[in-house]
């Protein structure tokens, strides 16, 4: 169907003051109307004048307005209303359907009895049945989750609309009685899961019947087609993905995010999976934001260290059912948690060993533990590896108020991936007296120790300093808790209670007496029940 054109038809109107002015003392003439342009005008319009001055409410009326059908001057009656400079002119029937009006102005005085100069003349067309159908008449390309628009010139009854399009089915319809929104639900998607329009179709949209608000029917059915788009074969991709393919050192506590770039068939959990380096299914929440195509993964418990861990998309599909499978993997770290002597400690033992603590497992092989003194001579001694830790063990003591470094190279994860040298120095003591660990509980080698423990260790003297206690179980993971310093005990608390049938490994450095001596480093073990 092609719309009638709703154009100005010969819409002439004429200003004409015939010599008079523009002034209250000329002759009075329409200066504005609620017509417009003409086109679209309801057919049950209200039609107001403006004059350039108070025209008179009693001597002017309905025999100086001249409201025709355009095509064949049929007059049309009505009634006038004039208040100072404005007049209104309401038909006295509803109008028809783009159909063209014609209305005439002559003879209006003002309060002086000065007349018009010559006629006001003003043509019009009246808007169309239906007005606009979206989308419009013989439009390509249009995407499969368009809405279908109907909108009329007035309001019309709800009930009497007959409307229709070819092959769809439709959800009811939204509207203000003018404007009538229906959106499609009849689309054969992937098992069927999404609402729309086939693709590559063309559909023809058909209002038959229609009544308005005055009683006024259709008086023949409108029709219109477009043609949807072809069909979506094209999988989703991933836009970004965090941590990155391939990534390493990445935090052990790390959450998994992918954004997608277009919607999806709302992911659950089981459409995708993470994996260990055994290719071990990881627990883990799940979550997928709509609004940003972004599905979360927040595993149930930190990750394991230098671990490589796989996410799976096994069932990542579309809304048109086109599949995407892809792996992204990526590395935790292996990080150097704590060294004794720490980096710029002074009063040093002078008979210490030194000990490098990691979070995570690591790969010794390779590796080297080196110490010089501040003059770059080596200090011969013997390095142990073990699984989270590395001890060099000088072959003397060291000298008194002397200052050394320490350097770790070498190191990997369990993935191969070196870890940057470790180098620090510290300083050690004078030649004085150093508190001393009198006891320790649980104590050194205890076994069926409550879970519920604190570790508490006890020293010859007042104590302060910048403590260090760690407490690690047996695959080096540390157990979070609080340290207190009070009197001569040390005391750690752990956060929740500890393992059952565990052994655990303290390592206790960083104690000091009152006066800044530094007792010794302390390292020992004990088995919960």
């Amino acid at each position: 169907m092609v719309f009638r054109v709703l154009a100005l038809i010969s819409a002439t109107v004429f200003f004409t003051a015939c010599g008079g002015s523009s002034t209250p003392e000329g002759a009075p003439f329409v200066v504005s109307d609620s017509i417009g342009d003409g086109t679209a005008v309801s057919i049950s319009p209200q039609l107001s004048f403006r004059f350039n001055k108070d025209i008179d409410e009693k001597k002017n009326g309905a025999d100086n307005f001249f409201f025709y059908l355009d095509a064949n001057d049929t007059r049309i009656g009505g009634a006038v209303s004039v208040s100072g400079d404005q007049a209104v002119f309401v038909p006295s029937e509803v109008l028809d359907y783009a159909t063209d009006y014609r209305m005439e102005i002559r003879g209006i005085v003002d309060l002086t009895s000065t007349s018009m100069k010559s006629a006001f003349i003003h043509r019009f067309t009246t808007t169309d049945f239906v007005t606009a159908i979206t989308p419009v008449d013989g439009s390509t390309g249009v995407s499969v989750f368009s809405d279908i628009t109907v909108t009329f010139g007035e309001a019309i009854n709800a009930a009497s609309l007959v409307f229709s399009v070819s092959n769809l089915t439709l959800s009811p319809a939204t509207s203000d009685n003018k404007t009538f929104v229906f959106t499609p639900n009849g689309g054969t998607g992937y098992d069927g899961s999404y609402s729309g329009m086939n693709p590559s179709t063309t559909f023809s949209v058909t209002v038959s019947a229609a009544t308005d608000s005055y009683g006024k029917t259709l008086a023949a059915p409108v029709s219109t087609t477009f043609t949807t788009v072809p069909p979506d074969v094209t999988p989703p991709a991933i836009l970004s993905v965090q941590p990155g393919n391939g990534a390493s050192d990445i935090p052990a506590d790390v959450n998994i995010t992918l954004q997608f770039d277009e919607d999806l068939i709302a992911p659950t959990s089981a459409d995708l999976d993470l994996l260990d380096g055994s290719l071990v299914s990881v627990p883990f929440s799940f979550s997928y934001d709509t609004a940003t195509r972004t599905a979360t993964l927040i595993p149930s418990s930190v990750l394991d260290y230098a671990q490589s861990y796989t996410v799976s998309l096994t069932n990542i599909r579309d809304i048109f059912g086109n599949l995407l499978t892809a792996s992204l993997s990526f590395t935790t770290s292996t990080i150097l948690k704590a060294t004794t002597p720490d980096n710029g400690d002074s009063n040093i033992e002078v008979d210490t060993a030194l000990t490098a603590l990691f979070e995570g497992k690591i790969d010794a092989t390779g590796a080297t533990f080196t110490l010089v003194d501040s003059l770059a001579n080596p200090v011969a001694g013997s390095t142990v590896f073990g699984a989270t830790s590395a001890t060099f063990t000088p072959a003397a003591d060291l000298d008194f108020s002397a200052t050394y470094t320490a350097t770790l190279s070498g190191i990997k994860d369990l993935s191969g991936n070196l870890l940057t040298d470790q180098i620090w120095s510290f300083s050690t003591k004078i030649d004085d007296i150093n508190p001393s660990l009198i006891s320790a509980s649980p104590a050194n080698l205890a076994t069926g120790v409550s879970t519920g423990t604190t570790v508490v260790a006890t020293y010859d003297e007042d104590i302060a300093g910048n403590i260090k206690f760690i407490v690690q179980d047996s695959d080096g993971i540390s157990v979070a808790g609080s340290i207190s310093a009070i009197g001569t005990t040390v005391t750690f608390t752990p956060a929740s209670a500890l393992k059952i049938s565990e052994t655990y490994t303290v390592f206790l450095s960083g104690v000091t007496d009152l006066n800044g001596n530094k007792a010794q480093t302390q390292i020992w073990s004990f088995g919960t029940l």
